[in-house]
């Protein structure tokens, strides 16, 4: 109930029959190389109804199983490195995540991504500032802020295309002049 989306069959290895009553219940559906909850909303409600030691622990299971299945997506482990609380991994992940967004033309993301990475940051060097890499991190955080407002500005800059695109002229003009 950790991972939203769908989990490859494989990930589950010999756990896979502990879902059967949630197969024959309908909520869970097997499917030929993926498992995953038929609705999100049901997932959800098994994933808040976990205490959060256990939902913690889920998540640190998560990532081992990530990592020892390769190259995981750089979002995905942030994600799951965030509900962890494994804060490094997360921040690393979250900046790795925002690059690939970038490199992918998906400005939200990536700003979103650079968010989070400048928190994390920005904790880290709060709740550990003799922690070996905080010189490291404190080097980071102004370009991360810079790139996280350039992610921003570019989202923007496409909304503003769009209107001009769709003739919502009124739009573009009120928007732009916001920027």
């Amino acid at each position: 109930s950790v991972m939203p989306g769908y989990v490859p069959v494989a990930m589950l290895g010999d756990q896979l029959p502990v879902l059967d009553e949630a197969v024959v219940a309908g909520l869970v559906a097997v499917e030929e190389t993926r498992v995953g909850f038929r609705h999100e909303l049901v997932r959800l409600a098994v994933e808040q109804g976990l205490p959060p030691g256990l939902r913690q622990t889920l998540h640190t299971e998560v990532l081992q199983l990530l990592r020892r299945g390769g190259q995981p997506e750089p979002a995905l482990l942030a994600f799951h490195a965030r509900q962890a609380h494994d804060q490094d991994l997360a921040f690393s992940s979250d900046r790795a995540a925002a690059e690939r967004a970038v490199a992918l033309g998906a400005h939200r993301e990536a700003a979103a991504h650079y968010r989070r990475a400048l928190s994390l940051g920005r904790r880290l060097l709060d709740k550990f500032p003799d922690h070996k890499k905080v010189h490291k991190i404190r080097k980071q955080l102004p370009t991360i802020l810079e790139n996280a407002e350039i992610e921003e500005r570019q989202e923007e800059e496409q909304r503003i295309q769009g209107f001009i695109k769709t003739k919502r002229f009124q739009d573009a003009v009120e928007l732009s002049e916001a920027l």
